[in-house]
């Protein structure tokens, strides 16, 4: 089961333009695009199920049916019932994640990720979130990691930047330069 971007983005959009036109609020089809994609992630018997080709088409609609019906919004049972169709499913995580990534781009947020040695508290991440949107003039949905290797410091990425003011990475970076330094003899 190989990605092909064009396909996950063009039915991403697609379903994007079909949210925005019944007038869907997109914050709460963002929620379910999520919690759908949570869902898959966590139960993987039930995408093998959905993507498998070992399965009939009537046995999974039927589950589809059964699991989904009454218990996602009418936009998002229907586009399972279309991807099952078409036999896109095996899509259908891709397709979710580059769907939150459309939304949040249309309500002007920038996706990134913060590292750092220890985890924040709430009010320490609020406060970050604000100071890096002051500080680059946009609006992040910012997921905050701990990684304990990184000694001190923190690492922010989002789109293509990077801020590293690690000590672990100013420590390989100075070890770098001692290597290269030639010692007098």
């Amino acid at each position: 089961m190989t990605r092909d971007p064009l396909v996950v983005q063009n039915y991403a959009r697609a379903l994007f333009h079909v949210i925005q036109k019944q007038g869907a609020p997109l914050e709460e089809a963002l929620e379910e695009a999520c919690a759908l994609r949570r869902l898959l992630k966590d139960q993987p018997k039930l995408f093998i199920f959905l993507s498998g080709p070992q399965f009939r088409e009537e046995d999974k609609s039927q589950l589809v049916e059964k699991v989904f019906k009454g218990n996602l919004s009418d936009v998002f049972y229907k586009f399972l019932q279309l991807l099952l169709g078409r036999d896109r499913i095996e899509h259908l995580i891709d397709i979710l994640e580059e769907l939150r990534k459309v939304i949040e781009e249309a309500q002007g947020l920038t996706l990134g990720s913060v590292t750092t040695a220890i985890p924040l508290s709430e009010d320490d991440q609020r406060d970050f979130q604000e100071k890096l949107e002051a500080f680059s003039k946009l609006k992040f949905d910012l997921r905050f990691r701990v990684d304990p290797n990184l000694i001190g410091g923190v690492k922010v990425k989002y789109g293509d930047i990077l801020i590293d003011t690690t000590l672990s990475s100013y420590l390989n970076d100075l070890r770098r330069r001692l290597a290269e330094v030639r010692l007098a003899s």
